[in-house]
């Protein structure tokens, strides 16, 4: 088996061998000049013929590679360059037997060969700028051939009948159309240079190359066919000479890379593009596996198509309903036994009252198990619709009501004895109070026979005016009491029923929160994705490689910003449900901080920040090693976020401290983590403990809100407390008391 050494001599071997032979070849070059030199001294005819023959024997071999690779490529630059230099190299050879001394053609002076050689080289100059225009085209080899015999008929037919301009005369010379055609010539290749630029990308960097000095071998060449007087003297040779060099550079660059690294010449596009398509699936497919752990971690949803077919159904729905997705997926919803009346052809169906054009509809459901047990469910439905805003189907979001329903149920039996209800129960006239129970009596300060209150005449009047049942909401005593007003209009009273809603409100309220809050964490890294992604897609023949690393950096932050957040979720998701299970354990406090400070020096490093460390090592503690690390690991990282340069971060502990921060006076140890960073404003320090609060102050520093309430919620699992002293722009001081735990309590 090769081992990374060998692979590498064995690289190292191949590019000296390529070195060795490249040089061979430019010694066979030069020496080939210089014998072709030497036959120009002695016989200029033959000079002029072998020149000639290797331009179209090369000419055959570049056909041979664009033809052959034409099935492969989107690209038809090499299909061109290879049909055009076929006929170039039909004209060439007629310029070969045409030139003066062959006697081939004895009826033609010196202008037949020299016209031919204008032709050759006005269509080679073209091919070259049409083969570079047509890099990203497609183009049908059928038209090309048609078109290129139709072009030479007419060409040859000019020169041979006398209809082309003149290019050389006995005596004088070139005419001014042949020497202008020369500097157009370059002109034509300078711009097919330019062209070639802006596709550079589109070639192996050396085959590039040698295409380039090609070209400017060419241009010296036609130049040099600006300045001579008699076909046989020095700027004719000179040009030939040159025409030889762009033709081998030809040689190097296609025939010899094709042969050699077909695939890095012919397929270097599809590869590329092959290796961005794998990263961006790379990229898509972790972006699609964290919306699925959101999706799984949010309540029971399920998505149902036009036909009422289960498209989808998330983890916490199929445990709601105590059933596996293979029982669901695939299912009509209407062939479910959830233990609920089959109303799927009815008016009451939610897929028939969305069709109906309603943005949402809701109901209850009670779904019965083979056990006895029941569960209520409060289903939300809205339209599911497709990119192009048609209605395909409905989603479904699950909320377990069950107990709500159960303490509602609770409330109306003790309605029944108003006397005893721990509720509010009033019964009322228009103007008096006719009977009020005590809840009602110490929360309005009234009795029987009292003035209706202030608050609640206008309703009763309302209520029992326009026998309308009423549903109210009062903030009475700091408290929030939803209340139900009931007309008896044929006794001229209104009974009056109560309940104090002020948790459900609260837990509403934080619930909105967090959704609203989540949405917005959620929206701009998503955001960022699907614009870097489409305009990847959109935009491919327009990215340059600083644009492309650099939709590659904000797709990597993005995602990542998108784990920590699910991460931090998940884990208050844990302890808010009870489930952060504790794995109890003596722990060195030192050795955590340390490991910390190891992993999270580098970025200390990059503000310049300096760590003082006081922990003695002779302090053991038990509670979860993990967990402690990661309430250790939020507050540094913090401490270094939101530091200034060249600033300490102090960490200390106090062993069996007694003081304000221990207000049981248990025995326990007390940290200190000290930083000289902005500092927390007074009227902040209240609330840098609650979820997804960030203060304005520090609104441009990246952060998700959720690390102090998770480092505290930790600090609590362990019996803890921590507290926060601060000193806008002075920095902050947090202390965590961890007490000092036996090994039995959480061993037995």
């Amino acid at each position: 088996m090769l081992n990374n050494g060998d692979i590498l001599n064995m690289e190292n071997d191949s590019e000296a061998s390529k070195f060795r032979r490249d040089l061979i070849e430019y010694v066979i070059l030069i020496g080939g000049l210089f014998l072709t030199y030497l036959i120009s001294l002695n016989n200029y005819l033959l000079f002029h013929s072998i020149t000639e023959l290797i331009s179209i024997i090369i000419s055959g071999g570049i056909f041979l590679i664009g033809w052959h690779s034409r099935k492969y490529m989107n690209s038809s630059f090499f299909l061109i360059l290879g049909i055009s230099v076929l006929f170039i190299s039909a004209i060439d050879l007629i310029h070969t037997l045409a030139y003066s001394g062959m006697g081939v053609f004895p009826e033609f002076d010196k202008n037949l060969p020299t016209q031919l050689w204008v032709v050759a080289r006005y269509w080679q100059a073209l091919s070259y700028l049409f083969a570079s225009l047509m890099i990203n085209k497609k183009i049908k080899v059928s038209y090309l051939f048609v078109s290129y015999i139709i072009i030479i008929f007419i060409l040859l037919t000019s020169i041979f009948q006398g209809f082309f301009p003149v290019c050389y005369i006995e005596g004088p010379g070139l005419t001014p159309f042949k020497i202008i055609s020369e500097y157009v010539i370059d002109i034509i290749l300078f711009v097919t240079l330019i062209v070639l630029y802006k596709h550079k990308d589109e070639f192996d960097p050396k085959t590039f190359l040698l295409i380039v000095i090609s070209i400017i071998a060419t241009m010296i060449s036609e130049l040099a066919f600006t300045f001579y007087i008699d076909v046989f003297d020095f700027s004719n040779y000179i040009g030939h000479i040159f025409k030889i060099i762009a033709f081998f550079f030809v040689y190097k660059a296609i025939i010899e890379l094709g042969i050699e690294t077909p695939f890095d010449l012919l397929f270097r596009k599809l590869k590329l593009s092959e290796e961005a398509s794998i990263e961006k699936a790379n990229q898509l497919e972790q972006a699609y596996s964290e919306f699925n752990q959101m999706f799984n971690a949010s309540l029971p949803l399920r998505v149902i198509s036009n036909d009422c077919e289960i498209l989808r159904v998330n983890e916490t729905y199929a445990s709601l309903f105590r059933l596996s997705k293979e029982d669901l997926i695939g299912k009509k919803c209407y062939d479910l036994q959830l233990g609920y009346e089959h109303r799927c052809n009815t008016e009451f169906c939610s897929r028939n009252q969305i069709q109906q054009g309603k943005d949402q509809f809701e109901y209850e459901l009670v779904t019965k198990f083979d056990d006895g047990t029941k569960i209520v469910s409060l289903v939300r439905t809205v339209p599911h619709k497709n990119t192009n805003g048609e209605f395909v189907g409905i989603i479904q979001n699950y909320t377990d009501i069950t107990e709500r329903k159960i303490a509602q149920e609770k409330v109306e039996d003790m309605a029944r004895f108003p006397l005893e209800n721990p509720n509010p129960i009033l019964r009322v006239s228009n103007k008096y109070i006719l009977l009020a129970n005590k809840m009602s009596q110490d929360l309005f300060l009234i009795g029987e026979g009292s003035i209706i209150p202030k608050d609640l005449q206008e309703h009763v009047k309302n209520s029992l005016s326009e026998n309308l049942n009423l549903e109210i909401e009062l903030m009475i005593n700091d408290q929030i009491y939803n209340l139900f007003i009931v007309p008896i209009k044929d006794r001229g009273y209104a009974n009056i029923y109560g309940r104090n809603i002020t948790a459900r409100k609260k837990a509403e309220d934080d619930l909105g929160r967090f959704v609203s809050t989540v949405s917005h964490e959620l929206r701009t890294p998503i955001s960022v994705l699907t614009l870097s992604i489409e305009f990847l897609e959109n935009h491919s023949d327009k990215i340059t490689p600083e644009i492309e690393k650099k939709l590659r950096e904000g797709i990597s932050r993005n995602i990542y910003l998108l784990k920590d957040l699910i991460e931090d979720i998940l884990t208050l998701s844990r302890i808010d449900e009870r489930k952060a299970k504790m794995e109890w354990k003596e722990y060195q406090p030192s050795l955590v901080v340390k490991d910390i400070l190891t992993l999270m020096e580098p970025i200390g490093n990059e503000k310049d920040i300096t760590f003082k460390v006081g922990i003695s090592e002779d302090i053991k503690l038990y509670g979860d090693s993990k967990k402690v690390d990661q309430i250790f690991r939020i507050f540094i990282d913090n401490a270094i976020k939101y530091s200034k340069e060249k600033s300490i971060i102090e960490i200390k502990t106090i062993n069996h401290y007694k003081g304000k921060y221990n207000p049981n006076a248990k025995d326990g140890v007390l940290f200190q983590i000290e930083d000289n960073g902005v500092g927390i404003l007074e009227k902040d320090i209240t609330s840098i403990f609650q979820r997804f609060f960030r203060s304005d102050q520090v609104s441009d520093i990246p952060g998700t809100g959720l690390g102090l309430s998770i480092a505290k919620e930790l600090i609590e699992l362990h019996n803890g407390e921590v507290y926060v002293e601060s000193e806008f722009g002075k920095g902050a001081i947090f202390y965590v008391f961890f007490p000092r735990i036996e090994k039995e309590i959480y061993t037995n």
